[in-house]
């Protein structure tokens, strides 16, 4: 059996020690885009602030991929598969021929169409090489604007913040995290940042971005302006699917997978973030490991089938902890029940019908673990 794996990620390489954990006559393929061993993107934000190297956040290096007898493409972008002939082309023009074939290609930074968002100064934050450009630059014109207020803006702006750059964060909506904070929570946590040096504008639609000397001119709508020395743009992620359109597989909003994440084509998967499973995209790490455990257990002749995950969101910058579990969406029949507010901490917890389905902790991690195996498990729950 030849097993091929688009895709360095957690999944792609989870799929890939599953198979071989199960079959150590495999023959397996992981091909990256990337010219690095496995990494955690998560832990970018540490390398941007200089917490970290590339090679401290790196978790399986080329030696790895030797010792588990699995071979390792790097720097090589797929353009094509063939799925009659079984087979794949790079951009140098090679074909490599798979007999099972797993596509975990992740999810490419969203560029929202702002005008200028190619300009020189304007980033995204999605690998080791942007990290370190960001970085750099940075250093060299000491403000920055991030565009975006989610998670990973937030964690940005705190990682620029700690190198000494004056920073400012963009949010379009009112307030940040909507997805993740009431607006109790929300307000802390806007207060919290602003204490750690760092600008918040929320309500800020940027309308263009003009790079100039030095630095970039931000221009919102409604007509003011500020300047910046770089700009990141951080608008979330969209599943790479290309590859698998252009294949006839079939796509919703990510490459449609069942249970064992198989798609509508025999012998080709799909796990990560650019998969769809019921009808829900993760773009998570925890989510990316479990679907990748799913497919490579199957390949292997395994069932262990992904029935979906509970919905985990962290945060830690400059100090602040925060955890979003769950739904925290008020609704008929929700309770919303305020356990702790005070400076600095916030928690509250969301219960329907006797169980807990929802927890926002700020500042105060305590009892996360038991909360979220309370929601995965649907426990009753007497808070």
């Amino acid at each position: 059996m030849k097993v091929v794996i688009i895709g360095n990620g957690v999944a792609g390489v989870t799929a890939a020690e599953t198979i071989r954990a199960k079959d150590r006559d495999a023959e397996i393929l992981v091909v990256s885009g990337e010219p690095h061993g496995f990494y955690s993107r998560p832990r970018l934000i540490e390398l941007l602030a200089g917490k970290a190297s590339a090679e401290q956040i790196t978790i399986h290096n080329a030696q790895w991929y030797e010792k588990k007898e699995i071979g390792f493409i790097p720097s090589a972008r797929i353009e094509r598969i063939d799925p009659l002939k079984k087979f794949l082309v790079d951009d140098s023009g090679k074909e490599t021929s798979y007999g099972t074939l797993v596509i975990a290609a992740g999810a490419a930074p969203f560029v929202p169409p702002i005008d200028g968002a190619s300009s020189d100064g304007v980033f995204t934050l999605r690998t080791i090489e942007d990290a370190a450009r960001i970085r750099e630059t940075a250093m060299g014109r000491g403000s920055a604007a991030i565009i975006g207020g989610g998670l990973l803006g937030i964690e940005a702006a705190g990682s620029l913040a700690a190198l000494g750059v004056r920073v400012v964060l963009l949010e379009v909506s009112g307030r940040l995290l909507p997805r993740q904070l009431d607006e109790t929570g929300s307000s802390m946590l806007l207060a919290m940042l602003e204490k750690k040096g760092i600008s918040v504008m929320a309500g800020a639609t940027v309308a263009a971005l003009r790079a100039g000397a030095g630095g970039l001119e931000i221009r919102l709508e409604g007509g003011s302006s500020l300047a910046a020395g770089l700009a990141v743009i951080s608008a979330g992620v969209r599943p790479r699917i290309d590859l698998a359109l252009a294949a006839s597989i079939r796509c919703g909003s990510g490459i449609l997978v069942d249970d064992f994440m198989r798609t509508n084509l025999p012998g080709v998967y799909a796990c990560g973030d650019c998969a769809e499973h019921d009808s829900r995209l993760y773009g998570l790490w925890q989510p990316a490991r479990a679907q990748g455990a799913a497919c490579g257990n199957h390949i292997a002749g395994v069932e262990a089938p992904f029935r979906g995950a509970v919905t985990s969101a962290r945060l830690k910058v400059a100090g602040i902890e925060l955890a979003s579990v769950g739904s925290i969406v008020g609704a008929e029949g929700v309770r919303g029940i305020v356990e702790k507010m005070e400076d600095g901490l916030y928690r509250k917890l969301f219960i329907r019908d006797g169980r807990l389905i929802g927890a926002i902790l700020l500042g105060d991690l305590a009892g996360l673990d038991a909360l979220q195996k309370a929601i995965r498990d649907c426990e009753v729950f007497e808070p």
